[in-house]
């Protein structure tokens, strides 16, 4: 196109110089040695710029046979490049539907002719992790923590999230720490810490990096409240002295307060120092505000430190607003008993083995049964609980650290 395009301008320029010199034509005479040509100015003129174009020409077409092998080195890269892509891509697409040994191949023959093999070998090391070789799963995170040059957060995140899969959290915590200072605005960096402190029950390093997973967004508000709940329970359970586990509960906020999972372990404690008093506050005070079964169960364990009319009076009132609770009303039927108020007990009790109460109401009653020298019918009422489904049989009264509520309370009594 570009000598097409000079050869009409060429054409153009001879034109109008032909016009000029039509008149007088001229003549131009090339001689060399004993030869000698004579030809007009215009035909001089023509001939000159064909010589040049030809050599333009000539030049063009030697110096593309001279790049040829050139091209066809970069048309070779170019498609062994697209092939290795696909071969990537296709590697990627195993990893997703869980073949772990082809992905492996096909990442790690592919990584080398990408222009970006990081990704490659971090999906590489992760297919090798799953197939449980861990020998391969570090030569790929080193090759692409050389690759990546100084920006090594990247790769670091993908190791320790590998690491602590793997079981290796207690290996990464110091590496999540460095992570977490090297870039204090990462969310994510921050919420494997975060999972690392969960999983080795570090509550109190938990606790320092609530501030900072709210700061970065790194858990939303539930999750945030959800921890901190966790972590007082946590706390809670593990109270050394009465002392102690009033001041974590005092220093809780009111939400973490409310949780019942929090409460049930602060009941507990209190139980386990022989706190009666201060159990049947939080419960009534609690109670106040929502309703929780298990916390009227545990109501009807308060004892020697507080009147049982008073406690049977507060479980009856209760009844006017949840009168179809079978725990409240093993609890009350429990409490009037203790009062000396058999009949209202042995309505309570019954009413609750008809809810399908727990296997304690069954207890209770055969108890009281007993004591009212009915020992035929005690001795069914024993016989129905042990035969209870499982559904109905909700004994669930002992913690995660091994203390019953009910054992304390037998002793004690």
């Amino acid at each position: 196109m570009f000598y097409l395009l000079i050869l009409c301008v060429v054409i153009g320029v001879v034109s109008v110089a032909t016009i000029y010199v039509i008149d007088e034509p001229g003549f131009i005479m090339l001689q060399w040695g004993v030869w000698q040509v004579e030809l007009s100015l215009v035909l001089g003129m023509l001939l000159i710029v064909l010589v040049t174009l030809l050599l333009f020409v000539g030049l063009e077409v030697l110096t593309g046979i001279v790049r040829i092998p050139g091209r066809l080195g970069r048309s070779y890269r170019e498609y062994r490049g697209q092939k290795k892509y696909a071969a990537s891509v296709k590697g990627l697409k195993h990893l997703l539907l869980g073949e772990w040994a082809k992905a492996e191949q096909l990442l790690d023959a592919s990584a080398p002719y990408l222009p970006q093999p990081v990704i490659s070998y971090l999906a590489a090391a992760y297919a090798a992790q799953k197939q449980g070789n861990i020998a391969r799963r570090d030569k790929y995170l080193n090759k692409a923590r050389e690759l990546n040059g100084n920006d090594k957060g990247l790769v670091s995140l993908i190791s320790c999230r590998l690491r602590m899969a793997y079981g290796e959290t207690g290996l990464v915590v110091d590496e999540l720490k460095k992570l977490c200072a090297q870039m204090p605005k990462n969310a994510h960096a921050f919420s494997l810490l975060a999972d690392a402190y969960e999983k080795l029950e570090n509550w109190e390093a938990l606790e320092s990096l609530l501030p900072h997973l709210q700061k970065t967004r790194a858990r939303s508000a539930e999750d945030i409240r959800t921890l901190t709940a966790t972590i007082t329970r946590h706390r809670l359970r593990r109270a050394q002295h009465p002392t102690e586990l009033q001041s974590i509960w005092k220093g809780a906020a009111n939400s973490v307060q409310m949780n019942p999972d929090v409460t049930i372990v602060y009941i507990r404690k209190l139980f386990q120092y022989n706190r009666h008093q201060e159990v049947d506050k939080v419960i009534r005070g609690i109670l106040a505000k929502r309703w929780d079964s298990e916390l009227a169960y545990l109501y009807g364990l308060v004892n020697g430190q507080v009147e049982d009319r008073h406690l049977y009076d507060v479980a009856h009132k209760w009844l006017e607003s949840h009168p179809d609770d079978p725990d409240l009303l093993l609890t009350a039927g429990r409490l009037a008993r203790r009062a000396g108020r058999l009949k209202n007990a042995e309505a309570h009790l019954k009413k609750s083995v008809d809810l399908g109460g727990r296997r304690e109401a069954y207890e209770e009653l055969g108890g009281l049964l007993e004591e009212q020298h009915a020992a035929a019918d005690a001795f069914n009422v024993y016989k129905a609980g042990t035969e209870a489904p499982a559904s109905r049989v909700q004994t669930d009264s002992q913690d995660s650290a091994g203390y019953s509520v009910s054992e304390e309370n037998s002793k004690e009594s």
